[in-house]
C-alpha cells in the first residue's frame, strides 16, 4: 500500500509532464516572449529586473549550458519544456502534501488530477513564464514545514530559505511569508514563540533586501533612471504602477467583472478567451451570473473553514495547524488580488493551489455516506472538465494559426531583415512583442505617455533629435504598421526596454519626423510602410 501511495503521484506527475510538453502553446503569455527574447539576445548583466531579480540571470546561465548541446534551441521552447517538467513536479508535490494530512487514498489523487487538468495549470505549464517554478518552491516550503511532528528550528530556516528564493524569483511570493510565520509560531510551541519567528523574519527580510540591493547596484547603470531613481522604488516597483491597481484604473464595476472572469479561467477554458487581450464583453459592465457562482463557492468555503475551526476543536494540533496555514495562505492573496492586477489569471494561481488543498481536506471531513455520493460525481466532472480543457484549449492553442499576432508575424518575417525596425501602435503592444521574437527585425510599440511626466516641449525636441539619430544609425530600414500610420499628430514615445543596450534613456519623436517612402503589401490585406526619419519640423524651426 505504501508503495502505491508514493508510486501513483509519481506516475501522475510524469503523465502531466508529457501532456504539457506535447502541446506547447502558441498563445504565448507576453512576459514569456519578452523573457525568451532577452535570453537569446542579451548578456546576463542586462537581465536584472526588480520584479524577479534572480530568475532571468539564473535561466540565462542554464539556457546557455543547454544550448551548447542544442545550438538551435529556441528560448521559448526551452522555457516551455522546463515549465512542463516543473508542472508535473508541482502536481506530484501537491498530491504528496495531501497524503500527509488525508488518510483517504482517493481524495489526494482526485484533487491532484483536478489541479493538473485545470485551465490555469494547462495555460502556464505549456508556456514560457516564471510562475510554475515559484509554486514548486512554495510547495517545497510547505512539505518542509510539516515534515515532522514538531517543527525544528532547522526546518523553520529551511522553509524560510525556500520562501526567500521564491520571493527573489518573483516578488508576488512575498505574501507567502504570512502562512510560514504562522506555522512556525504554532508548531514551535510557546517557549520558542517569538525567538524562532523573529529569527526567520529577520533572515527573510535581510536576505531579500540585501540581495535586491546587490542586484540594484549592478542594474542601476543599465535601466532608465526615471524608473529606479531610488532603491526603495526598485524594491517596491511591483506595486508602483497605478495601472495595475485595477479598481483605481478601470473602476469598481469593470474591475469586479474582470476579476470574476479571469478567476473562472483558473478552472476551465472559456472559448475565445485570449490571455493577452482585454475582455471586451466585460468593458460593458456586464457580469454573467455563471461567473459569480465560482466566486461565491470560494467565499463560502473559506467562511465554512473559519467557522469550523472556531466551533470544532476535536482535530489534532497538526491538522488544525495545516488548516490555519492554508487559510493564511489563501486569504491575503485572495483579498490583495481583488485590488491588484485583476486582469491577470497567473497571479490568482497563488491562492488557487492552496484552495484546492483546502477543498480536498473539506471533502475528507464529510461523513462517509455523503463523501461516498460526492466522490463518484467528482470523477464524472473531472472527465468532462479534462476533456473540455484539452480539446478546446490545450491542443488548439498549440497551433500557430490560433494566434492572430503570430500569423501576422510569420507573414511579416519574409519582408524584413535583421537590421530593420518595425514600429507598431500602442494598441499593438502584444503584436510587437510577438513580431520581435518570431522575425529577424526589431519591433517596438509606441506609447503615448513620456517616461518623465514633467517633460518640457524644449526637452522633447532634444529627445526627438537624439531618437532620430539613434534609429537611423542602428537600422537600415524603418517600417510603420498600418495602425501606427494613423496615429494622431502628438508627441510619441518608446519604451527603452524594447531596444538592445546601449540606447538613449529617453526615446520619442513627433509624427512630423516621419516621411513615408514605400508601401509593402502583406498577404493578410494590411501593409507595412517604409519611412524615413528626420528631426521634426518643430525642432528645425526651434534651432533656426
Amino acid at each position: 500500500m505504501k508503495k502505491n501511495i508514493s508510486t501513483f503521484p509519481l506516475l501522475i506527475g510524469l503523465f502531466f509532464v508529457i501532456l504539457y510538453a506535447a502541446f506547447p502553446t502558441k498563445m504565448h503569455f507576453i512576459d514569456g516572449l519578452l523573457y525568451s527574447w532577452n535570453l537569446e539576445n542579451l548578456e546576463t548583466k542586462y537581465m536584472l529586473h526588480p520584479h524577479h531579480p534572480l530568475w532571468l540571470p539564473v535561466m540565462h546561465i542554464i539556457y546557455n549550458v543547454v544550448r551548447s548541446f542544442f545550438p538551435d534551441l529556441q528560448a521559448i521552447a526551452f522555457l516551455s519544456f522546463v515549465n512542463a517538467m516543473l508542472g508535473g513536479g508541482l502536481v506530484y508535490l501537491f498530491i504528496r502534501i495531501l497524503q500527509r494530512f488525508i488518510q483517504s487514498s482517493v481524495i489526494p489523487i482526485l484533487t491532484g488530477l483536478f489541479l493538473g487538468f485545470s485551465w490555469g495549470m494547462m495555460t502556464y505549464c505549456a508556456d514560457a513564464n516564471i510562475y510554475i517554478l515559484v509554486f514548486v518552491l512554495l510547495s517545497g516550503s510547505t512539505i518542509v514545514l510539516f515534515n515532522e511532528e514538531k517543527l525544528s528550528l532547522k526546518n523553520s530556516l529551511y522553509a524560510t530559505g525556500l520562501v526567500i528564493i521564491s520571493s527573489l524569483m518573483h516578488q508576488m511570493a512575498f505574501l507567502f511569508t504570512v502562512p510560514v510565520l504562522i506555522a512556525i509560531l504554532i508548531c514551535r510551541g510557546k517557549s520558542h514563540l517569538f525567538r524562532n519567528a523573529g529569527i526567520c523574519t529577520m533572515v527573510y527580510a535581510f536576505c531579500v533586501i540585501v540581495i535586491n540591493y546587490i542586484v540594484y547596484i549592478f542594474a542601476r547603470p543599465l535601466v532608465d533612471d526615471s524608473i529606479t531613481s531610488t532603491f526603495l522604488t526598485w524594491l517596491t516597483t511591483f506595486g508602483g504602477n497605478a495601472e495595475w491597481w485595477t479598481i483605481g484604473s478601470r473602476g469598481l464595476t469593470n474591475a469586479a467583472s474582470i476579476f470574476l472572469y479571469t478567476q473562472v479561467n483558473l478552472f476551465i477554458h472559456t472559448p475565445d478567451s485570449a490571455l493577452n487581450q482585454l475582455f471586451k464583453l466585460y468593458e460593458q459592465n456586464y457580469v454573467l451570473p455563471a461567473y459569480i457562482i465560482p466566486h461565491l463557492i470560494i467565499v463560502m468555503s473559506l467562511l465554512w473553514e473559519i467557522v469550523s475551526l472556531i466551533k470544532n476543536r476535536e482535530d489534532s494540533c497538526k491538522t488544525r495547524t495545516v488548516r490555519i496555514f492554508l487559510l493564511s495562505w489563501i486569504i491575503p492573496y485572495f483579498i490583495f488580488l481583488h485590488f491588484y492586477s485583476a486582469l491577470s489569471t497567473h497571479f490568482k494561481l497563488f491562492y488557487f493551489i492552496p484552495l484546492m488543498m483546502l477543498w480536498a481536506m473539506q471533502l475528507n471531513r464529510l461523513s462517509d455516506k455523503f463523501r461516498g455520493m460526492v466522490i463518484p460525481v467528482c470523477w464524472v466532472v473531472l472527465v468532462i472538465f479534462a476533456g473540455w480543457n484539452i480539446s478546446t484549449g490545450l491542443v488548439p492553442n498549440s497551433y500557430p494559426e490560433r494566434n492572430p499576432s503570430l500569423k501576422q508575424a510569420l507573414i511579416i518575417a519574409d519582408k524584413v531583415n535583421e537590421n530593420d525596425l518595425i514600429i507598431f501602435s500602442a494598441q499593438e503592444n502584444y503584436t510587437a512583442v510577438v513580431t520581435r521574437y518570431y522575425t529577424d527585425a526589431d519591433a517596438v510599440p509606441l506609447r503615448s505617455t513620456p517616461p518623465i511626466l514633467s517633460q518640457t516641449e524644449s526637452g522633447f525636441l532634444d529627445i526627438d533629435r537624439r531618437t532620430v539619430e539613434f534609429l537611423n544609425d542602428r537600422y537600415n530600414r524603418i517600417f510603420l504598421s498600418e495602425k501606427a500610420c494613423g496615429i494622431k499628430p502628438r508627441n510619441l514615445y518608446f519604451s527603452g526596454y524594447f531596444f538592445k543596450p546601449p540606447h538613449p534613456w529617453e526615446l520619442g519623436f513627433h509624427p512630423s519626423s516621419i516621411k513615408i517612402i514605400n508601401e509593402i503589401p502583406l498577404k493578410n490585406g494590411e501593409s507595412l510602410y517604409q519611412v524615413e526619419l528626420t528631426p521634426s519640423m518643430r525642432f528645425r524651426e526651434n534651432a533656426e
